[in-house]
């Protein structure tokens, strides 16, 4: 059974003609780039579905130092721009 699918392949491989084809360089540019675009999808496609479950992984290993505190400080009253003051200067042009 090997010897008969070897047979046929040598005889397959010996067999193809030239085929006296111009491609142009538009043509084998935009080959190119649609290999390239096929190859960079699939790796995004390799890197997001590993990166993010061991992203989450990590987060939830991580402690934050203070947990009880607030991130977002809230500004104090003298930290609040007077809102006044811009809309006397726009309503005077």
């Amino acid at each position: 059974m090997q010897k008969i699918i070897l047979i046929s392949l040598l005889y397959l491989a010996a067999s193809f003609y030239p085929a006296f084809a111009y491609i142009g360089p538009g043509g084998a540019v935009s080959g190119i780039g649609a290999f390239i675009a096929l190859v960079a999808a699939i790796l995004f496609a390799i890197l997001g579905f590993f990166w993010f479950p061991i992203k989450r992984l990590l987060r939830k290993k991580e402690k934050p130092a203070d947990s009880e505190e607030s991130l977002v400080e809230e500004p104090e009253s003298g930290d609040i721009p007077d809102v006044s003051l811009v809309e006397k200067d726009s309503s005077e042009k």
